[in-house]
C-alpha cells in the first residue's frame, strides 16, 4: 500500500449485528488483535464529574493499544483502529451492538487477523468481496489534537496527546465513505 498522501486503493466493508454490548464486543476484539488505538464515547447521562454531564474522571477517550477503560459503565460507541482496518461499534437501542469493519487491501481479499468471532445469537455477517469491495480515494492528513486542554475543562492528566496521529479519508465520487485513524510520520 501507498503512504502517499492522496492515492486510490481497495477497501473490503463487512458489517454485522451482536447479542453483545459494545463493550464485550470491543474487549473480545481487542484481546484478538491488539488495536493501535482505541476510541469511546461513553453514555452521558450515566456519567459526571462535579456535575457536568458526560465526563469521567481520568477516562481517556482515545488511547494507544488495548483500552483500559473501565467495565462498570456503557459505551454507546467505540472503535478500534489497526494498520490497515478499523472496527466500529454501535449500541442498538434494543440491545447488543452492530459493528462495521472496513479493511485496506490491495486486492479483493480481506488480509486483517480480525475475525469478527460470533456467537450464536449473533447475526453471520454477510460479505461478497466483489460486491463489498470499492475502489476508493485514499487521502491521509494529520490530526490536530487538543493544545489547551484546559480550554475544554480537562487537566493534563486527564489528557495526552498523542504524537503523529494521523486521519486517513476514504473517498468514491467526493463522498466520505470511511476513514479510520493511524500513527504515521
Amino acid at each position: 500500500m501507498n503512504n502517499e498522501t492522496e492515492t486510490t486503493c481497495k477497501i473490503i466493508r463487512r458489517n454485522g449485528e451482536s447479542a453483545r454490548s459494545v463493550v464485550e464486543f470491543l474487549a473480545e476484539q481487542a484481546s484478538e488483535c491488539v488495536p493501535l488505538l482505541s476510541w469511546a464515547e461513553p453514555e452521558p447521562t450515566t456519567l459526571n464529574i462535579n456535575g457536568a454531564p458526560g465526563r469521567l474522571k481520568n477516562f481517556e477517550p482515545l488511547v494507544r493499544g488495548y483500552p483500559n477503560w473501565p467495565d462498570n459503565f456503557p459505551l454507546v460507541e467505540a472503535r478500534l483502529f489497526w494498520q490497515n482496518s478499523a472496527l466500529h461499534m454501535v449500541t442498538r437501542e434494543e440491545g447488543g451492538c452492530r459493528w462495521a469493519h472496513f479493511e485496506e487491501t490491495d486486492d479483493n481479499v480481506p488480509n486483517s487477523s480480525i475475525s469478527l468471532s460470533r456467537h450464536r445469537n449473533d447475526r453471520q455477517p454477510q460479505c461478497d468481496a466483489k460486491k463489498d469491495t470499492q475502489k476508493v480515494l485514499r487521502q491521509k492528513f494529520p490530526v490536530l489534537t487538543i493544545i489547551d486542554p484546559a480550554r475544554f475543562g480537562l487537566t493534563t492528566a486527564q489528557f495526552t496527546a498523542i504524537d503523529h496521529l494521523m486521519a486517513v479519508a476514504y473517498r468514491q465520487q467526493g463522498r466520505l465513505v470511511a476513514w479510520r485513524l493511524i500513527i504515521g510520520v
